[in-house]
């Protein structure tokens, strides 16, 4: 299915240019191309295809966290929440049991174990994370080109996309939060969304990675390199902590073509990894590796100590 939007700029035109899967049936070769419906069961089923889940493992700590076992969390977070409740609403429904008000989140309590009872197929979500929850999606629908951006009726939700990189040849995947006339949005949850929290926010976790990832997806299934893409990359960010502040930011073209030499250098490692075997450490050396303070360790030591100024090891 052909989706058209108004060609007044270029991002529009390039994606103008996709073409949809609508088809209920997901291919079972799982053949490069766009795809809706696909549960995540599915798309984290497929292990030939590397993410950018993957290549931040390796950025942001080692080769060797390839091979580490995903670890299963207890208890879901409040962006966990927000995430389902903003994007699929349907399943959040059907999904979660809110606790009465009257009711505390402690297991050991009967009136839990009844309520629990009653509700044996859903999950159990406090009365004030719920609360929290709501308030955060009323935010949101407060900020007037947030909520253009995230309950546009044109929105495709959760879209997957498989393609081959054209120049390693590996095989990659990714799962877009939503895919609209403005761009690629990814809704982001934090605990500070002020643009200097947020800039570093992106770094540290790295959104510059998944982000052009998804472009650089796009834009091989479209017929156009990644550099002549313009497909906005949209971050809508909502706080988890009072008073719940919402912000839209775009990333700079200039941040997006330094991601892509960087996505380049790690598919690179990642294929030679896969062509190998072997798995670096962070050092990525097998032998003793002198180990520095960093200057604001240092300056600590040195405060601490009652020196007035910052002293260099080498200067003593």
């Amino acid at each position: 299915m052909n989706i058209t939007f108004n060609n007044n700029s270029q991002a529009q035109k390039a994606i103008s240019k996709i073409e949809f899967n609508k088809s209920e049936v997901i291919p079972t070769d799982r053949e490069d191309g766009i795809y809706f419906d696909m549960t995540d069961k599915e798309y984290f089923s497929n292990k030939e295809r590397v993410s950018a889940s993957q290549l931040k493992k390796i950025y942001l700590h080692s080769e060797m966290h390839l091979l580490a076992k995903p670890k299963k969390s207890k208890q879901l977070s409040l962006g966990t929440y927000v995430h389902e409740k903003i994007l699929e609403p349907d399943k959040f429904q059907e999904k979660y049991a809110v606790l009465p008000e009257n009711i505390r989140n402690d297991k050991r309590l009967k009136a839990y174990k009844e309520f629990v009872e009653d509700y044996p197929d859903k999950e159990i979500i406090s009365h004030s994370d719920y609360n929290e929850v709501f308030e955060i999606e009323g935010n949101i629908k407060k900020h007037t080109k947030a909520n253009e951006l995230l309950f546009n009726p044109e929105n495709k939700y959760e879209v997957a996309i498989y393609w081959t990189d054209q120049e390693t040849g590996v095989k990659c995947k990714g799962k877009i939060d939503i895919l609209n006339k403005e761009g690629i949005l990814d809704l982001k949850t934090t605990a500070d969304a002020s643009p200097e929290k947020f800039a570093k926010a992106i770094h540290n976790y790295g959104y510059n990675i998944s982000m052009p990832f998804y472009r650089m997806g796009l834009a091989t299934l479209t017929d156009e390199t990644p550099k002549d893409s313009l497909i906005p990359l949209i971050f809508v960010v909502t706080e988890t902590v009072s008073p719940f502040c919402v912000e839209v930011y775009k990333m700079l073209e200039m941040d997006i073509e330094q991601s892509f030499r960087l996505i380049n250098k790690l598919l690179n490692d990642y294929k030679k990894i896969k062509e190998t075997g072997i798995y670096h450490n962070y050092t990525k050396k097998n032998e003793i590796v002198e180990l520095e303070l960093n200057s604001w360790d240092k300056k600590r030591i040195n405060d601490w100590m009652g020196y007035s100024e910052y002293i260099n090891h080498e200067e003593i």
